[in-house]
């Protein structure tokens, strides 16, 4: 019996956690960091989630909204310098290809 016992625990773990979210690989999680599109997406949710702390009075919350925020709008600069990088080496790529 000890052989199904092993093979039962993943199931039971697998049981256990379907409430919590999809664990992500780094390499999906880092893309989706990278991501103009999707971090300008999180960046409006933040502002509206900082304008109803604000209409609810609710400074403290809406400060750390407002941190979040800075936040993201440095990585969505990042990722945007990225982005123009790795076209503009994608296009340079391209054109020593074709004169090759």
């Amino acid at each position: 019996m000890a052989p199904t016992d092993e093979v039962d625990e993943p199931k039971q773990a697998e049981a256990r956690a379907p409430d919590q979210p999809r664990k992500l690989s780094p390499e999906q999680e880092q893309r989706m960091l990278s991501n103009p599109a999707v971090l300008r997406a999180a960046a409006e949710i933040v502002k509206r989630k900082k304008a109803e702390a604000v209409e609810n009075e609710e400074y403290e919350v809406a400060g750390k909204f407002h941190q979040k925020l800075q936040k993201l709008e440095a990585q969505i600069a990042i990722a945007e310098q990225l982005e123009a990088k790795s076209g503009k080496a994608s296009e340079s790529k391209k054109g020593v290809s074709a004169s090759s």
